[in-house]
């Protein structure tokens, strides 16, 4: 969340990560989180598989918050 948020937003955030043995040592990275301020109140959730490292995963999630909030509505 904090890729997603905009100068005074304040968030909250749960991330998860993990290589999973039954994928392969691939990494699942999951976001969950909630952006608020003034005029904005948006919940977003980015849920992945299948990265060859946890830092390319990451940066998947963050793009992917990222884009998601510049079409919500808030």
């Amino acid at each position: 969340m904090p890729a997603a948020a905009t100068t005074g937003d304040k968030f909250t955030v749960k991330n998860g990560w993990l290589p999973r043995s039954t994928e392969g040592n691939r990494w699942i990275i999951n976001t969950v989180g909630r952006l608020t301020g003034d005029d904005t109140d948006v919940s977003i959730a980015v849920l992945s598989h299948n990265h060859a490292s946890m830092s390319g995963g990451i940066s998947v999630v963050e793009q992917a918050a990222k884009i998601t909030r510049q079409y919500l509505k808030y």
